[in-house]
C-alpha cells in the first residue's frame, strides 16, 4: 500500500475510534453522572464528526484542478484543521463554564470505580491509535494525520487524567479530605478545559498562517536557501529572488531568476536548467512545488520584487 492508502487507512481508523469512544463515554457519563467523561464524550464525538469531513478532503486534493480551483484543493486541508480546532476549543470553554457553575452548586456525587474503567479502555485506545498514525505518518508525512495525532494524544491525556483524578476520589473518601469528593468532577473538568486550550488554538493559527498562504517557518525557509545556495553555484544568474508559501504538506516556490545580459540562452538551455534545479530541490524537500520564471529585463523584475521581506535571496552569490 503506498503513503497515500496508509494515510487513507489511518485516518478510517481514527474515524472508527472515535465513533466507538464517543457512544461509550456518552453511556457511561449518563450511567454515572460525571460531566469529565461527558467532556471526553463530547472531544471523540466532535473528533468523529472531523474525521468524516476529513475524509473527504484527503479525496478531494487527489482530484485534478478545474476552472473553479484551479490550484487544486490543496487550501481544503489547513480549513478542515482550522474548524477542527476552533470547535474543540468551543468545547473546551464551554465545559469549564459548565465546571464553574457546578461548583458553584455544591458539585456532583460520581462513581469512580466505574469512572476508572472508563478512563482505562478510552486511554488504551487512544495510545494504541496514536502508535498506528505515528508509525503511518512516518513514511504518509500528512499533515491531517499529524493534527489528528495530537488530538488522539490530547484524548488519551484526557482520559488518564480522568482516571487518575478518580482513584484519589476514592483513596481519600473515607478521609477528613471527603467533602472534596463532590468537586472533584468539576475540578477535573476545569484543569482538562484549561491544559488543552493552547494545542487546538496553536493547530488554528499555525492553519491561518497557511491558508492565507503564508511563508513557510524560518528553519524551512533556511533549508530552502540553503538548498538553492547549492544548486545555483555554477549556474549563470545575476539575481535571484524567491517567493514561498507552505499549503498543507506542500511548500510553494516562486523564483524570479534574472540573467546576465551578455549572454545567451536557447530555451533548451532555459529548460534544462529549470529541470536542473527543480528535481534537485524537490530532493532535498518533499512536497515541493516549484515555479521559475528566467528573464533578462532588470528593471521589470526589480519592481515586481521591491519588497525588502525577499531580500533575503538576492544576491544569493
Amino acid at each position: 500500500m503506498d503513503a497515500h492508502g496508509q494515510e487513507n487507512m489511518a485516518l478510517r481508523v481514527s474515524t472508527i475510534g472515535t465513533g466507538c469512544l464517543a457512544l461509550l463515554g456518552i453511556g457511561f457519563s449518563l450511567f454515572i453522572n460525571s460531566d469529565a467523561i461527558l467532556l471526553d464524550a463530547f472531544y471523540n464525538a466532535l473528533s468523529f464528526v472531523m474525521s468524516l469531513g476529513t475524509l473527504w478532503v484527503t479525496w478531494l486534493i487527489q482530484q485534478p484542478e478545474n476552472q473553479l480551483f484551479q490550484f487544486g484543493y490543496m487550501g481544503f486541508v489547513p480549513l478542515t484543521n482550522i474548524l477542527k480546532g476552533l470547535l474543540v476549543s468551543i468545547v473546551s470553554l464551554f465545559a469549564g463554564f459548565s465546571a464553574v457553575q457546578a461548583i458553584i452548586a455544591g458539585g456532583r456525587a460520581v462513581n469512580a470505580t466505574l469512572a476508572i474503567i472508563y478512563s482505562v479502555i478510552a486511554a488504551t485506545t487512544c495510545l494504541l491509535i496514536t502508535l498506528y498514525q505515528w508509525k503511518v505518518n512516518q513514511k504518509a508525512q500528512s499533515i491531517l494525520l499529524q493534527v489528528d495525532i495530537k488530538n488522539w494524544l490530547l484524548n488519551g491525556l484526557i482520559s488518564l487524567s480522568v482516571g487518575l483524578a478518580f482513584t484519589i476520589a476514592g483513596w481519600i473518601q473515607n478521609t477528613p479530605l471527603a467533602g472534596l469528593v463532590p468537586y472533584i468532577d468539576s475540578i477535573l473538568v476545569l484543569i482538562v478545559a484549561g491544559l488543552t486550550l493552547p494545542m487546538p488554538l496553536k493547530v488554528v493559527i499555525l492553519n491561518l498562517r497557511q491558508l492565507l498562504w503564508g511563508a513557510p517557518s524560518s528553519e524551512r525557509q533556511t533549508q530552502i536557501k540553503s538548498s538553492f545556495d547549492q544548486l545555483i553555484s555554477a549556474l549563470p544568474y545575476q539575481h535571484i529572488w524567491v517567493r514561498t508559501a507552505e499549503m498543507g504538506k506542500f511548500v510553494y516556490i516562486h523564483a524570479y531568476w534574472l540573467l546576465p545580459e551578455e549572454l545567451s540562452f536557447t530555451l533548451p538551455e532555459l529548460d534544462q536548467m529549470r529541470s536542473q534545479v527543480t528535481h534537485a530541490l524537490q530532493k532535498d524537500i518533499p512536497g515541493l512545488e516549484v515555479d521559475i520564471i528566467f528573464t533578462q529585463d532588470e528593471e521589470s523584475i526589480a519592481i515586481i520584487n521591491k519588497s525588502t521581506c525577499l531580500q533575503w535571496l538576492q544576491n544569493v552569490s
